[in-house]
């Protein structure tokens, strides 16, 4: 595992397999310039499984090439690069987006209709945070909204504002036997679908509220 937060002193060549034979995730804190610079991608791209990123469009298309990402977070804006990339990412199964604002609204119905024709490449998806994290899931729209995502099938968990505790957190899309949506329902510890965990990177002992 491997974080970058300071780009200036990170070299890219420290990523050839010669250095981190076992790699398997990689994230950057910094964005603009393409934090890989000149490495040929094949010399990460069978090993790595997990890749946290800045929205940068001179990172996007790399990030496009590797193939091997099971586990995807974006921070930064929407743009339809970011759109492009995951269109060519079929085998990611999770997912985090930053700054997306659905929200249960009218206006979050029609923004859901665009984000449903990026994410339909992406049927292997199972976690999907971030796009809900600021929309209350108990509001009149709320599930109406998750609904239309489950049309992912093999999607079984998403991120969701809860007005009732103040901060996001995860539910799980309950299927019929046919797979069918069947309502959803609160994860009561998140610790093995939260965003932080994905990466397996060490950040100290910290208590998860209950």
């Amino acid at each position: 595992c491997l974080y970058v937060t300071n780009q200036p002193v990170f070299q890219p060549s420290l990523l050839q397999s010669r250095f981190v034979p076992h790699l398997k995730s990689l994230g950057f804190r910094c964005s603009g310039e393409d934090p890989f610079g000149t490495l040929n991608i094949t010399d990460i791209d069978s090993r790595l499984r997990f890749l946290k990123v800045d929205a940068s469009v001179d990172l996007l298309p790399i990030v496009a090439q590797l193939d091997s990402i099971k586990s995807l977070i974006v921070t930064g804006v929407w743009s339809t690069t970011l759109r492009k990339v995951l269109e060519q990412l079929p085998q990611l199964e999770r997912l985090s987006l930053g700054r997306t604002f659905i929200t249960a609204t009218t206006d979050g119905i029609k923004a859901m209709e665009e984000y449903i024709e990026t994410f339909l490449p992406l049927q292997g998806l199972t976690h999907l945070g971030g796009l809900f994290s600021n929309m209350d899931y108990q509001s009149p729209l709320g599930e109406d909204i998750i609904r239309m995502v489950s049309v992912l099938p093999s999607l079984r968990y998403v991120e969701v504002w809860n007005t009732d505790v103040g901060r996001s957190t995860w539910l799980t899309i309950r299927r019929n036997s046919a797979g069918e949506y069947d309502g959803i329902e609160v994860i009561k510890d998140i610790r093995n679908v939260m965003t932080s965990n994905w990466s397996g990177f060490f950040r100290g002992f910290v208590k998860v509220s209950e």
